[in-house]
């Protein structure tokens, strides 16, 4: 089974009984294989000079941080092990994950997915997003705090995974978080709401505008393109495509998304691997939509990974604006991800995601042509006002 995701390379494996020597050039040429599927088109890779090796040494102490785990709880196969350090040390990537065991899904568990989503961005753990009506909403939580301790214990120390595990809590139970923002701490409570699984995407069509909601990138966007084929678009005047609050996901669905929008054969994403070698993506079908029909892109701090690499991919379509908040830069790795035979798993830098042009957006972002912060308020939704009297001066504009 092979996947791709905005930030990782999916690729599920059984662990070999013994290791090659040279397995970068396996590593690399695996991962190029696995993006140039599907409807990738490419990859087109060519060196890249002048570009140092970003390849570290692997101490000692690094690798026992990555691999730490009580094997005498749970045992982990001696070929595993000994196959995950060689790829570790391959890598050179000291910020790799070894998991002995995947986590049961947070519904099986009885656990409730928070009301807010955390990142590391620069050194510390800034709230992304908080979910439109919940109760991290009302009790005041804001998309830019930065998350200082949860329920009294200090997270400034914990990995970003050991912070997520703290805001998954059972349904009823109160969560305290202290946060700081614009130089204050405040101490925010609240119990967050019953699970609710929202939808992968929306279509909603107002008189001859097409209102498209994508919430994340995964294997449901795919119902997108025969969705939007079912419809009639010859009337269709302006288009309004919300990535708001997307986290990025399936490189697939990227895929999917630009080939519906963006011309034949126009890039979408860059991929710079660690042998210094740099591939280029481009779609491979007709556009689904009109270059004529003017479209706008709705972004915030909580667009991030995947999504930002594909609003960067928009921005270059004729009769396109993208409008909301600067993203905050999230889509540098990208990696693999290799499910062993005794049921662990290894995760590791193979490769930079860069924007179609071949820039790099970590902790820079995307910038939108229109810049408007203003927060969504009940049903009250100013952005997507001024998209729509956007997309009004676009059309008055090609009608000249």
């Amino acid at each position: 089974m092979r996947n791709i995701l905005g930030i990782a390379v999916i690729i599920c494996l059984f662990a070999p009984s013994t290791f090659a020597a040279d397995v970068a050039p396996t590593l690399i040429e695996s991962a190029k294989a696995v993006l140039g599927e599907g409807t990738h088109t490419g990859p087109n890779c060519y060196p890249k000079a002048n570009v140092p090796d970003k390849r570290m040494q692997i101490s000692e102490q690094e690798m026992q941080s990555i691999f730490h785990t009580d094997q005498q709880i749970t045992p982990v196969d001696p070929d595993v092990l000994s196959t995950a350090k060689a790829y570790v040390q391959v890598a050179g990537d000291p910020d790799a994950r070894f998991t002995v065991k995947r986590q049961t899904p947070y519904t099986e568990t009885g656990l409730l997915s928070p009301d807010i989503n955390v990142v590391l961005y620069k050194n510390s753990k800034r709230i992304v997003i908080v979910k439109r009506g919940s109760a991290a909403e009302s009790a005041g939580v804001q998309a830019g705090d930065i998350l200082l301790a949860v329920n009294g214990k200090n997270v400034t120390n914990l990995t970003i995974d050991e912070t997520r595990e703290m805001l998954h809590v059972k349904k009823g139970i109160a969560i305290a978080l202290l946060v700081s923002r614009s130089g204050k701490n405040l101490l925010i409570s609240f119990t967050p709401n019953k699970l609710e699984v929202a939808k992968s995407f929306e279509i909603v069509r107002q008189k001859n505008v097409l209102f498209i909601t994508i919430r994340f990138l995964d294997f449901k966007v795919a119902e997108i393109r025969s969705a939007l084929a079912e419809k009639d678009l010859s009337s269709i005047d302006g288009i309004v495509l919300d990535l708001r609050d997307n986290q990025g996901g399936l490189l697939d669905d990227i895929s999917i998304i630009a080939n519906i929008f963006l011309p034949k054969g126009s890039p979408y994403y860059q991929a710079l691997f660690f042998d210094n070698s740099i591939c280029s993506y481009v779609t491979s079908m007709e556009p689904l939509i009109s270059m004529k029909i003017p479209l706008i892109v709705l972004i915030n701090q909580g667009t991030s990974s995947g999504a930002e690499i594909l609003a960067s991919a928009l921005k270059d379509r004729q009769f396109t604006t993208l409008a909301g908040e600067p993203t905050l830069g999230m889509s540098d790795r990208m990696d693999m991800l290799i499910d062993f035979k005794d049921g662990s798993s290894l995760i590791f830098r193979v490769a930079k995601l860069l924007t179609q042009r071949g820039a790099n957006i970590a902790d820079v972002g995307i910038r939108p042509d229109i810049i408007n912060r203003q927060k969504i308020r009940g049903r009250r939704d100013p952005l997507l006002t001024r998209a729509i009297a956007e997309l009004n001066t676009l059309k008055a504009g090609m009608m000249r």
